[in-house]
């Protein structure tokens, strides 16, 4: 069996993420023309799987390697950058590692996760099945560890760490940013950047940001209560969750409100996420031209405006895009 414990650990285990840049944007700052309010891109397409999922993934794979048990496999059921960044994580642990994908995955995104070592496993036409096979393959060896897209406490800690860069002296900021944009799909970047800032004491305004079609939050803003939706029709997939998770909802309660959602179609994020690729030279699936659109669309709330200050975008990449498949999304040519 092949087992990792933390007694073969001799020293802290340096983060499978890596310090991504902050960078003033002039042309979304141009694009939001609000004098006095400056917009920053925090680049986790910069990371090495092409998104922020490193963050959280990689933590909750160190945290198993350390823990008493230790840990024998990494298992993960995304089929998107969740599962690229499982299969990362665990390749750089020493540790086997499955991927469990519905069969809707596209052959592209196999194929990466493949190449960093993982075993690809297709079963089901989507997320639910492969997750239920996920779970039984970890409940057949022990010590294997399930690694969800985005809800569990040690995925949520990873992606806070983004906040310590954000905040850090010597990042650019000379203040904490009174707003922060974040797309959302199962919420759990959002729940680590929101809980990052409460620990902190600091409630800057949180803007989700979502697609038509994949618009949980919204939908759950809307009723007072977490609903699910009937299926997901946006083609940023990487949003496609049917229901926020209850953490994330209790946080997004608490900042009250301070808290927003702004919904965009999916002809809004691509033609968002192509400026972008003009602007700055940064190819970003819909899923992140969701977060972008905000700015570009003039769509921050008026409150997050009203006093001036800076807007922090986090551009959460993604790595299941080609320039050919965004130019059409955006209605354009290539």
């Amino acid at each position: 069996e092949h087992l990792i414990s933390a007694t073969q650990l001799t020293m802290p285990l340096p983060p499978l993420h890596v310090r991504t840049p902050l960078i003033e944007s002039r042309p979304l700052t141009e694009a939001l023309g609000r004098p006095g309010c400056r917009v920053w891109l925090k680049l986790e397409n910069c990371q090495p799987t092409g998104s922020f999922k490193i963050r959280g993934i990689g933590c909750m794979v160190q945290r198993a390697l350390l823990a008493d048990k230790g840990c024998s496999q990494v298992v993960s059921s995304s089929g998107g950058n969740a599962g690229l960044a499982a299969a990362y994580a665990a390749a750089h642990s020493g540790l086997p590692c499955t991927v469990v994908v519905p069969s809707s995955t596209p052959e592209s995104m196999r194929k990466r996760v493949s190449a960093e070592g993982a075993q690809v496993l297709v079963h089901g036409s989507v997320w639910r099945d492969a997750h239920a096979k996920a779970e039984e393959l970890v409940s057949a060896t022990p010590n294997s560890l399930l690694v969800h897209p985005y809800d569990h406490p040690d995925i949520w800690d990873g992606h806070g760490t983004l906040v310590d860069e954000i905040l850090e002296p010597g990042s650019g900021l000379s203040s904490p940013p009174s707003a922060i944009v974040v797309a959302v799909g199962g919420g759990g970047l959002l729940c680590g950047i929101a809980r990052a800032f409460q620990r902190r004491g600091l409630y800057p305004n949180l803007i989700a940001a979502e697609t038509v079609g994949a618009n949980c939050l919204s939908v759950a803003m809307a009723t007072g209560h977490p609903v699910t939706l009937p299926g997901i029709t946006s083609k940023a997939t990487s949003l496609g969750a049917s229901q926020i998770c209850s953490s994330t909802w209790t946080t997004v309660q608490e900042f009250g409100d301070k808290a927003s959602c702004v919904v965009c179609t999916d002809a809004e994020a691509a033609v968002a996420s192509w400026r972008f690729l003009e602007d700055h030279h940064m190819l970003t699936e819909t899923a992140c031209g969701a977060a972008l659109s905000v700015v570009y669309n003039s769509r921050v709330p008026e409150t997050a405006l009203s006093n001036g200050g800076d807007i922090v975008v986090v551009v959460c990449g993604g790595r299941n895009v080609t320039v050919s498949q965004l130019s059409e999304l955006a209605g354009l040519d290539s």
